[in-house]
């Protein structure tokens, strides 16, 4: 049994192909070789739900604006952050005409100049996704990948934001081999959950100190729950990896658009607050807790970003740069200082809440036939998501809420259930009272559009998605 913190043993993204609707909340999507396929950490900070008019073609004197803008904002910075500067290849792609719109040529003359941008069509048989990735076969020119649906509502502190976040991404191909960063399932654990959430305050409290002695002792406090939770759960390379994909990406982000220190405080609490139950901290923690050590390093006189790698430990260049040389016993930490009390009734309660959702899983998969999609049966597919999502060991990961799973063989919409990603390869939903009318299959908590060339069969006591 793994040691209990003290006290405790009491205890969108929008991805869519060419004319599909985007999604734009809480998206996890099938990520590709040579992608990056993210957004800001889901919920933690509430955007205002803005209408959204149908999507048409993109305004050029519009996305020229966009361009504009984020050109400014690296000009101003001069190369001054990173010691690059930091200009990127963007393309815009309207998922319904799937009209493209970039700012520079592509390699291989696809796309046409027109005023200020380039335009072309995007091709079909590709997915529109907020994204870093290399189409060889789209110009040979990487690029950032923004849906106009995305971005086109947003004020321009919105955009700006947005755009810097994805142009690090870019710049990270020039380190990192590929970008998955999975792994970090020991995140549903209580211990883990809470462990995280208590290093980020230390972090931020260390950021916010204007007494260096009490600074160091926040730091100090930080990587001495660190290293605990990294000695029970074993998950030191993977937490370093996606505190330096993420992490790195939105400390960019806040670096750039946010000089006033107080601002970077707020936001940062902000962040750490929505750092609650029910969030997915499995792929989101890293955002918060590497951007906080990037910004201590970055206080210190000394060259950290030089060599740069996925396996690089922010904590650990932090701990050598303060010349700390022993970490405390987390009995010795005075962890109510960080909000332990808070945090651990929050947590709780969220293990309860995944307990009873995997139970209800596992009862309805008992007593119902279920749909499924073999993941390698398709191209070009994906799933986003509006709810929670949970990691089963034995079970797989869990998307709960509405959900939408979409690809070559079409779109299935789950209003208000489950949907499981399953260890043996393959998603299902429970078929409670299914029928089937042609391409339209539906059940009591989700509704199939089939596209042509794809059937619903019976498979053994089952139902699967195939092609005729």
């Amino acid at each position: 049994m793994k040691k209990a913190l003290p006290l405790l043993a009491t205890l969108l993204i929008v991805f869519t192909g060419c004319g599909g609707a985007g999604v734009e909340n809480n998206s996890e999507p099938y990520i590709p070789y040579q992608a990056v396929v993210e957004e800001s950490p889901p919920n933690l900070i509430a955007e205002p739900q803005l209408p959204t008019p149908p999507p048409g073609p993109i305004p050029l004197n519009r996305a020229a604006q966009f361009f504009g803008e984020i050109d400014s904002l690296f000009d101003e910075d001069s190369g001054e952050l990173w010691g690059f500067y930091l200009h990127v290849p963007i393309i815009f792609v309207d998922p319904e005409t799937c009209i493209a719109v970039a700012n520079r040529p592509d390699f291989d003359g696809v796309l046409e100049r027109q005023g200020d941008v380039y335009v072309s069509l995007f091709p079909e048989k590709l997915q529109v996704f907020d994204a870093v990735v290399t189409f060889d076969y789209f110009g040979g020119k990487l690029w950032v990948i923004v849906p106009w649906p995305s971005i086109q509502h947003r004020d321009i502190e919105g955009r700006l934001f947005k755009l810097t976040h994805k142009a690090m991404h870019w710049h990270q191909h020039a380190f990192l081999d590929d970008f998955h960063v999975g792994g970090n399932s020991h995140m549903n654990e209580l211990d883990a959950r809470i462990s995280i959430r208590i290093e980020v305050n230390a972090l931020i409290h260390a950021f916010s100190a204007t007494d260096e002695e009490e600074r160091f002792s926040a730091i100090a406090d930080a990587l001495s729950i660190r290293a605990w939770r990294r000695q029970i759960f074993g998950a030191e390379t993977s937490e370093n990896r996606l505190e330096i994909i993420e992490g790195l990406a939105l400390y960019t982000e806040w670096a750039l658009n946010m000089s006033d220190r107080n601002n970077l405080i707020g936001i940062a609490n902000s962040f750490a607050e929505g750092m609650v139950s029910g969030l997915n901290l499995e792929n989101s923690f890293g955002y918060l807790s590497g951007a906080l050590y990037a910004f201590l390093l970055n206080e210190l006189d000394i060259t950290w970003k030089d060599g740069l790698n996925g396996d690089s430990n922010l904590g650990q260049m932090l701990k050598e740069a303060m010349g700390i040389t022993e970490l405390r016993d987390i009995n010795e930490i005075v962890l109510n200082f960080y909000g332990y009390e808070q945090i651990g009734r929050e947590e709780r309660e969220w293990v309860e809440f995944q307990n009873y959702t995997l139970n209800r899983v596992i009862e309805s998969i008992q007593s119902h036939p279920t749909m499924q999609f073999h993941w390698d049966d398709y191209e070009h597919h994906g799933v986003a998501f509006n709810g929670s999502r949970f990691s089963f060991a034995d079970l797989g990961t869990v998307f709960r809420g509405n959900v939408e799973f979409f690809g070559s063989f079409g779109r299935l919409y789950v209003r208000n259930s489950e949907l499981i990603f399953h260890n043996d390869g393959f998603i299902m939903v429970v078929a409670e009272d299914m029928e089937i009318e042609d391409n339209l299959v539906t059940a009591r908590h989700w509704t199939l559009e089939l596209n042509d060339g794809y059937e619903a069969i019976v498979y053994y006591d089952n139902f699967r998605v195939v092609k005729r």
